[in-house]
This record gives structure tokens, C-alpha cells and sequence, in this order.
């Protein structure tokens, strides 16, 4: 294989590990987002429960709102995944959405574990590059 090719081959691979880190960056800004809804919602569940009775404005669409009473809930519904709802009570419900931040902040390490790797890679491959870069001129 020439040198030429070579450098070719290295380029091709330094652009697919640069989509690769992408790929990771929209994951992670996913997961974080998601955890962050999940402690709003853990947060949501514990504010409605803590009174007997809560004011709330919902949200029509185009700007306008309604206001609205609801008692304290006994139940809540969870997502529990593929469009899949059941009824819990509100501290079951707390717990099942924890447990979803774990596995969250779980798969984020996991992503940085990724992303470290592919990061390392991705400066050798460069590293690389440059240097049979300046070999050839």
C-alpha cells in the first residue's frame, strides 16, 4: 500500500471516529436532559403530594392556559416503556423513576468511557496522519 493511500485510509478513519464522537456528544446531551426531566418529575410528585389540595395553570397550546385544582393523588401513572402506563403509588413511583436517573447516569459514564477512548484514538490516528504527512513532503 502506498503512502498515499495510507494517508487516505487514515483520514477516512479519522472522519468516521469524528462522527463517532457526534454520535456520542447527541447521546450524552439526550441522557443528561432526560435525567433532568426525571428529578423535575421526582420533584413534581413530591410538591403535588405535599398538599392536600394544588393550583395549577396547564397549558392549552398558542399561548393560552387554564387554571386548575387537583386534589392530593393516591396514584400516579408511570411510562414504564413502549407506550406501556401503570398505576403506582406516588412513592413507588419516586423509586421507579431513582432508578431510571441510575441507569441514566449509568449509560452516561459508559458514554465517557466511549468518548475517552475514541478521543484517544482520534489523536494518534491525527498524530499519525501529520506525521506521514510531513514524511512525504
Amino acid at each position: 500500500m502506498s503512502s498515499d493511500d495510507r494517508l487516505q485510509a487514515m483520514v477516512s478513519q479519522l472522519r468516521m471516529i469524528e462522527s463517532y464522537l457526534n454520535e456520542i456528544g447527541s447521546r450524552e446531551s439526550l441522557s443528561v436532559r432526560a435525567a433532568a426531566e426525571a428529578r423535575a418529575s421526582i420533584e413534581a410528585v413530591r410538591a403535588v403530594t405535599s398538599s392536600d389540595t394544588n393550583d395549577f395553570l396547564i397549558p392549552l397550546g398558542g399561548g393560552l392556559m387554564v387554571q386548575s385544582s387537583i386534589a392530593r393523588p393516591k396514584k400516579v401513572v408511570v411510562g414504564i416503556g413502549a407506550g406501556i402506563t401503570m398505576e403506582k403509588d406516588p412513592e413507588d413511583a419516586i423509586a421507579f423513576v431513582d432508578e431510571r436517573i441510575k441507569e441514566l447516569e449509568k449509560g452516561l459514564q459508559e458514554l465517557g468511557s466511549q468518548r475517552l477512548g475514541l478521543t484517544k484514538q482520534y489523536e494518534a490516528t491525527k498524530a499519525a496522519i501529520n506525521s506521514l504527512a510531513s514524511g512525504k513532503g
